[in-house]
């Protein structure tokens, strides 16, 4: 097989939805990190120290499964950034009322970095996506998002 067997109107990367947002994920990762820089925070610390609080609000006892699950993420991945959230003193992690599972909870010095950190992030989001459809697009992906709930 040679270069010259694929057919010419062989779909290109850009005609997949897939590939675009993937390609977009990137390059909102690199804004938003940089963005983050002075708070020694990245995207993903930051929002899984949002979804704590946010999850914190609606339960009684936040997990990291709980984490995992809000955040679409990995157990090992969630427990890899919660470990970094807890060095930095953000979160605590205890035993939970099942012993098998973690607790985690956000400390004074987490709550007040969020406070900061969500306002950057909002801005970075508006910025970025800075498009009078941004609401569409927002509603579009927490449909596709839903579709595929684990």
């Amino acid at each position: 097989m040679n270069i010259n067997s694929i057919p010419a109107n062989a779909p290109s990367p850009e005609d997949f939805a897939g590939f675009l947002i993937w390609q977009l994920s990137n390059k909102w990762e690199k804004y938003v990190n940089q963005k983050l820089k002075e708070f020694n925070i990245n995207q993903g610390e930051s929002f899984h120290l949002i979804s704590i609080l946010q999850l914190s609000r609606k339960l009684s006892e936040v997990t990291q499964v709980d984490i995992a699950n809000a955040t679409g993420g990995s157990i090992m991945n969630t427990s890899k950034i919660l470990k970094g959230l807890e060095k930095k003193q953000w979160i605590a992690r205890q035993t939970a009322s099942d012993s098998r599972a973690k607790k985690v909870s956000v400390t004074e010095a987490g709550m007040a970095i969020s406070v900061e950190i969500a306002s950057v992030l909002a801005a970075a989001d508006a910025a970025f996506y800075s498009t009078h459809r941004t609401p569409e697009l927002i509603a579009t992906l927490q449909q596709i998002n839903n579709i595929h709930k684990v």
